[in-house]
């Protein structure tokens, strides 16, 4: 009857038991590792009969015993004190106790004996050696993921050199040049030593949030966004005496920007001295079209020169249909307002500009650096000319990984990229610039 009873009960489903990653296997693999050489020194020295290292194998024969003796006296203290009153190892300790124990070849029993411990807890030990985290029974006694001291060093010597950059752009430049670093991560390597910037930029005030939906771009060339900004020449926008109070040359002058939005690819710049009116509009438009394809949706604010009939009309004769934003509000046009915010940040003024022509060569100089080496957070790090020719990004080619405890195949700070076959040991850190002092970050490897 009991046989009949047990043949009809359905077999209890196994425990699912989720499969460790190869960052929580590191600490076990250490120890095969260990094992492993062990095995192979046994077999490599079986036979092991030269007569010239007599000498040597006797010195070494009576270190061994003077050490022997040393442990047995340090031993017999710690006999004397009660089990439940010795002191317990540390973390770090019990990883050392195990590692010696496959050394050794010890059993569970041998390895308790030696370390005051009992064979159970030396066998609870080795069921938890792959626990992670900092309450973890046993571990390491340095983790695997720290980075050495010379990447801290690279980053704090990458931000004495470019106070204005930020943790994400210092981030995101290192990472174009193959050594990918979580924006957290620099923010705690700049704390440890944090040097004093060269100078301060200042920074507007953020725009307003708003409440307009743009139109989305799909493709390039597929939205412009346009927009007129006043450049100050020298003084800020001031002037001397009255009444004149507009804006113009030689205190200020005017430019023009014509921004793709889905690749942030700057298709059209003009210099203008005096304030801009539709045909001036119109002209900036039709010299980007001209190296460019006409978009189907130009975006731009409510300004009294994109209103003007004239440049409407040169819109609808080139097939583009103009979006206008809110007068409250700026999110319609706010890559293109964002671009100019950082142009006026990044370029600061220069004597030379008084001249528009040497105004204007400076900007076409920023802007050679912006598309090919200025990597932008809202395309995930990418640069406008990796957008719009859909060339592979720079931080997703094979990284360096200084770590040399580091795991192969684990994951790394996003953006995330595979790592090189042979990490460099020593990495030295490259800043070129050029006359207006734009950084293009490389990194090489030390001699």
């Amino acid at each position: 009857m009991s046989e009949t009873k047990q043949s009809n009960q359905e077999p209890q489903p196994r425990a699912q038991h989720r499969r460790p990653s190869l960052a929580k296997k590191a600490r076990a693999a250490v120890l095969y590792a260990i094992f492993l050489a062990r095995t192979a020194a046994i077999e490599a020295f079986r036979d092991f009969t030269e007569p010239s290292l007599l000498q040597e194998i006797t010195e070494l024969t009576q270190e061994v015993a003077l050490l022997r003796a040393e442990i047995e006296i340090k031993d017999a203290r710690i006999a004397q004190i009660p089990p439940r009153r010795r002191p317990r190892y540390p973390p770090t300790i019990r990883y050392k106790i195990l590692e010696l124990r496959t050394a050794r070849g010890w059993s569970a029993a041998e390895a308790g004996r030696r370390m005051f411990i009992t064979p159970a807890t030396l066998v609870g030990w080795m069921t938890r050696v792959d626990e992670a985290g900092v309450d973890a029974l046993v571990q390491l006694a340095s983790p695997v993921n720290r980075f050495p001291d010379l990447v801290a060093y690279v980053v704090q010597r990458l931000k004495v050199h470019l106070p204005a950059l930020g943790k994400v752009a210092i981030a995101q430049h290192l990472a174009r040049a193959g050594l990918h670093l979580s924006p957290s991560t620099v923010h705690r390597m700049l704390r440890r030593s944090s040097p004093p910037p060269a100078h301060s930029v200042e920074v507007p005030e953020p725009a307003p949030r708003c409440v307009l939906t743009p139109v989305i771009a799909k493709r390039p060339h597929h939205v412009w966004q346009m927009d007129f900004t006043v450049w100050p020449l020298f003084g800020g926008l001031w002037k001397p005496w009255p009444p004149f109070f507009s804006w113009a040359w030689p205190f200020a002058v005017w430019v023009a920007v014509i921004i793709d939005q889905h690749s942030r690819h700057v298709v059209g710049v003009e210099v203008m001295r005096r304030p801009p009116r539709g045909e001036d509009a119109l002209r900036a438009l039709e010299r980007a079209i001209e190296q460019f394809e006409p978009p189907k949706y130009l975006i731009v604010d409510l300004g009294t020169h994109f209103q003007n009939g004239t440049f409407l009309e040169g819109c609808a004769r080139h097939g583009i249909s103009v979006r206008c934003a809110s007068r409250d509000s700026l999110r319609a046009t706010a890559h293109v307002e964002r671009f100019i915010r950082t142009l006026k940040a990044e370029l600061p003024w220069a004597p030379g500009d008084l001249v528009t022509s040497r105004l204007a060569s400076r900007i076409q100089q920023y802007l050679l650096w912006y598309h090919a080496h200025r990597p932008h957070q809202g395309l995930d790090g990418r640069t406008p000319n990796e957008v719009l020719h859909a060339q592979r990004p720079a931080n997703k080619r094979p990284r360096y990984e200084p770590r040399p405890r580091w795991p192969p195949g684990a994951r790394c700070a996003n953006p995330q990229a595979p790592a090189r076959r042979a990490p460099p040991g020593r990495l030295a850190l490259v800043v070129d610039g050029d006359e207006i002092d734009l950084p293009i970050v490389r990194l090489e490897r030390a001699a």
